[in-house]
């Protein structure tokens, strides 16, 4: 089936963008509890991010008339492009950047604001890795 057009290209690319989150749901079924992030407006917001991300990626690739299952499996690559990607990224803690520090209590200062900021970083990070 041959496809074009912007929405006919996004929704496709987004399909695979879904089917690549539903090949991460069924490993839940696994599971011997379902994960409480599950049940978390952020984790759906996240999803619904990565499906989205199919999507653009495939408009990207070009709106012209293509085959759908290209489409689709380029949607369905975004999902785990950024997974891996994620999964590359260091999981420990940051530097600060040769930030210079003029006594003690700011270092502790800026070492605290800095774990607290970056954080939900590492926090994202893990989750679109897998990490726990």
């Amino acid at each position: 089936m041959i496809i074009s057009g912007f929405w006919l290209v996004f929704g496709c690319g987004c399909l695979g963008g879904i089917l690549a989150e539903v090949a991460k749901w069924s490993a839940l079924r696994e599971a011997s509890e379902f994960p409480a992030y599950c049940r978390k407006a952020r984790y759906w917001v996240i999803t619904a991010i990565m499906v989205s991300a199919g999507g653009v990626l495939s408009v990207l690739y070009g709106t012209e008339a293509r085959n759908a299952m290209l489409v689709l499996n380029i949607g369905a690559s975004a999902p785990l492009i950024i997974r891996s990607l994620a999964a590359t990224a260091p999981s420990g803690h940051v530097p600060s950047g040769g930030k210079l520090v003029e006594s003690k209590e700011e270092t502790e200062i800026n070492e605290v604001e800095e774990v607290v900021h970056h954080h939900g970083k590492r926090e994202l990070l893990n989750f679109l890795a897998g990490r726990k």
